[in-house]
């Protein structure tokens, strides 16, 4: 390489000098920023080209919820028995739900939560308290008659990486069936990750048609979502958190327990029987 540098007219004594200038230049324009400088910049490059709304406030939810389903049916009693109805729950909702009847009841507190750790345990602490009550005289199923789905986090909108891949990778395992519960995640079967969508909606609506086709069903889907409750009309009753909330106070001191958990007004020790995965993405840190 010397020899080759000094035929084309530059003394071999610059080009150390030279490949350092080039090397510095080269690595100044490549690695310019941290890590943590650029990955920011590509959360909010990536964000920044997505269709953005004005959040909905959880009351104008509500209400679009009610306008949805009818507000009489939000809390009705089911017109069946109710061991021969089956109960889906939309986890998060719920649990976004339950914040906002904290915030009524302690109006002075600031509630900054993960609902994506901790919270979901206490959905399914309370949600194990209805499988002895519903779906015990049903048609035969893949799954258990109580169906807890849960949303996945984004990973655009959270620093925390390793919940991330433990909620995907329970998505990759499928459902799963523990204490008479099953538990279900989003992207499991509808995969929507293209388009940055989380939300558990699409897979709900898949296991609600999935389920009805073989046998006339009779479905619950709880959720506080509006637009999920609209769709999933087609194949279910709907039924809002104020109806779920019914439930545990009917359950007794279990229930108020679970209830009181929910609310964030009593600890819990939701986690502790839970399947090692589960109960490591619901604890990720």
């Amino acid at each position: 390489m010397l020899q080759r540098a000094s035929r084309c007219g530059m003394p071999s004594r610059f080009l150390p000098t030279a490949l350092l200038l080039l090397a510095s230049l080269w690595s100044s324009t490549t690695f310019a920023g941290s890590g943590e400088e650029r990955c920011r910049r590509s959360v909010v490059q990536r964000h920044s080209a997505l269709p953005s709304a004005p959040p909905v406030p959880f009351g104008a939810a509500r209400q679009r919820l009610r306008d949805a389903t009818g507000a009489s049916e939000l809390t009705a009693p089911l017109p069946w028995p109710p061991e021969t109805a089956e109960i889906m729950v939309d986890a998060h909702s719920i649990i976004q739900w339950y914040w906002n009847e904290t915030l009524e009841i302690e109006q002075d507190l600031n509630l900054v939560h993960d609902k994506f750790m901790f919270w979901p345990g206490r959905v399914v602490n309370a949600a194990k308290l209805l499988v002895r009550r519903y779906g015990l005289d049903r048609p035969p199923s893949p799954w258990s008659p109580v169906i807890v789905v849960f949303d996945l986090p984004d990973p655009g909108m959270t620093w925390n990486g390793k919940q991330v891949k433990l909620y995907r990778n329970l998505a990759r395992q499928g459902p799963t069936i523990h204490d008479g519960l099953t538990f279900a995640w989003s992207n499991t079967y509808v995969d929507t990750s293209a388009s940055e969508m989380y939300r558990c909606d699409r897979e709900v609506l898949y296991m609600l048609e999935m389920l009805s086709r073989p046998y006339p069903r009779r479905q619950v889907l709880v959720t506080a979502d509006p637009k999920l409750a609209e769709q999933a009309e087609l194949f279910s009753l709907v039924r809002g958190p104020e109806w779920f909330d019914q439930e545990l106070q009917s359950l007794g001191q279990e229930g108020q327990a679970a209830r009181e958990a929910l609310l964030g007004l009593k600890e819990d020790n939701s986690l502790e029987d839970l399947p090692f995965g589960i109960k490591n993405a619901f604890a990720a840190r």
